[in-house]
């Protein structure tokens, strides 16, 4: 990229008199800087190693002592907004299908094996920077607007509209479901029914877009996350026990999930352990304010099933640290 033109989409003020007019690549990490490299000083302390790599340019927000006249010192408001700015630019010759889709969908998304035409981003934009400049052309993307700004690209559609075949379910329990998609049976998945509705979207993309892909044998999404137990809130393997505690960190899944639980387990004990703060109302939901008193609830209720909401997995290894003190009353 020419001096001049990330001069221009920076809006930075050239602050050396450089001998260069062209970076061969842009870089965030320092220690990826190689001769001919434009550096982007999110870590302001990284300039100096940036400068011993062989960096030509340097893209910085703070004052700092020019120490290699050489290179062309370009001052910005805010390093971030200039590698954004440089992004947009370089994405419009890419000319990428982009989608918006809800975090549940992407983390389904990551269960598939596709192919570099198929990009998921998963984080802030420098997580996701070295992806963006790699992206093949008119390649597919998909990302969550909660993380990255959809400014970012010149357009971003919303993965629901996309509609083509529906998944048969052929047999299912609360974790595990067989089915039927574009004539293909997928014998006992590790996946749970109530995320279907997410996979079928994933699965209507790729194949609107004719991208290859793979279902798994075993998906791992971490939301609905089970882990059986046994009487003593011992973990015990999956499927060897009647009673699954549920693991759910998402508070708008957990209305949904509910419905679910009662509708395909109907004859089962349940109920749903939730942070008093939450906002959720809901008949089956019991309340608790500490990891502890979770645990206590856990311990002195029966059941087959419960939705742990906004606790970690590991509260069970914490089991034997909080004993608790029965009354009479």
């Amino acid at each position: 990229m020419r001096l001049e033109n990330v001069l221009a989409l920076t809006h930075g003020l050239l602050k050396s008199e450089p001998n260069i007019s062209f970076f061969d690549d842009i870089v965030i990490e320092a220690s990826r800087v190689k001769r001919g490299s434009l550096f982007i000083a999110l870590n302001f302390h990284d300039i100096s190693t940036a400068i011993d790599n062989g960096a030509y340019g340097i893209v910085y927000d703070r004052d700092s002592d020019i120490i290699d006249n050489e290179s062309a010192w370009i001052r910005v408001d805010e390093c971030y907004d200039a590698l954004k700015r440089l992004i947009r630019f370089i994405l419009i010759d890419k000319e990428l299908d982009v989608f918006t889709c809800k975090e549940v969908s992407l983390q389904v998304a990551k269960q598939l094996i596709t192919t570099n035409s198929f990009i998921i981003l998963e984080g802030n934009l420098s997580d996701n920077f070295s992806k963006l400049l790699s992206a093949e052309k008119n390649a597919t993307v998909i990302f969550t607007d909660t993380q990255i700004q959809s400014n970012l690209f010149t357009e971003v559609k919303t993965l629901d509209k996309i509609v083509r075949k529906k998944i048969c379910i052929v047999e299912q329990t609360l974790f595990e479901t067989a089915f039927i998609y574009d004539g293909v049976f997928y014998e006992r998945q590790s996946i749970s029914a109530f995320f279907i509705p997410y996979l079928e979207q994933i699965l209507n993309l790729l194949t609107v877009k004719e991208i290859d892909f793979k279902i798994k044998i075993n998906i791992n999404i971490p939301h609905f996350k089970a882990q059986f137990v046994n009487k003593r809130l011992h973990v015990r393997d999956f499927g060897s026990t009647s009673k699954v505690i549920i693991f759910e960190d998402d508070l708008t899944l957990v209305e949904k999930q509910i419905e679910f639980i009662l509708k395909h387990s109907p004859w089962a004990k349940f109920f749903c352990l939730a942070p008093e703060s939450c906002g959720l109302k809901d008949k089956n939901i019991i309340y608790y304010t500490s990891e502890q008193e979770a645990l206590k609830i856990l311990k002195e209720n029966s059941f087959n099933f419960v939705l742990a909401v906004k606790l970690e997995s590991d509260i069970l290894e914490n089991l034997d640290n909080y004993p608790i003190q029965h009354t009479l009353f």
